[in-house]
């Protein structure tokens, strides 16, 4: 909280420089949200073009945080790999897998970008009915961009396989509840 504190300025002096150092005491204690936060602000910092080269600090820092918050670092890991941030480069392999990873977890956002990419076939061999289910997902839990690939992809597939790709996102959700 300190580091996120000194990081905006809240009730503290802005100072960069005292907010890496809290995250960097948190991470001693094995406090993986901290991990996940200096991370978070070293990937933003880098898609701004600032500092690129500590993207792959950030891409280190997630990796241990992995298993105590699967879906959010997922996430951030996705985005690494799929946008190729800073010195990170784009692997659209793992970033299919991590994508997949924060998708199954019910990430709204990564459905959608699992729907484009089975449908675009990129990281994974095209499957317009899978592409849909996730799309179908993606817009159920509010996303607006897995919105926009299912209706594009209604009206561009033919009815045997939207009503195959609704027939999985239901037994998807079905089996999550």
């Amino acid at each position: 909280s300190l580091g996120w504190a000194y990081l905006r300025g809240e009730l503290v002096p802005r100072d960069r420089a005292q907010s890496e150092d809290w995250f960097r005491k948190g991470i001693e204690a094995d406090y993986p949200q901290a991990r996940i936060a200096l991370a978070s602000v070293l990937i933003a910092d880098a898609f701004g073009g600032q500092a690129p080269e500590r993207a792959l600090e950030a891409e280190a820092l997630l990796q241990p945080a992995l298993e105590a918050e699967p879906q959010l670092v997922s996430y951030f890991l996705a985005r690494l790999y799929v946008e190729g941030i800073g010195d990170v480069e784009r692997d659209m392999t793992r970033g299919f897998a991590y994508t997949r990873m924060a998708a199954e977890l019910g990430h709204a956002q990564m459905q959608g970008w699992l729907g484009r990419m089975y449908a675009d076939g990129d990281g994974v061999e095209a499957d317009p009915a899978e592409a849909l289910k996730w799309a179908s997902l993606a817009a159920a839990g509010g996303d607006i961009f897995g919105n926009r690939i299912r209706l594009e992809l209604e009206t561009t597939l033919d009815d045997a396989t939207i009503g195959e790709g609704r027939r999985r996102a239901v037994e998807w959700a079905r089996a999550r509840n």
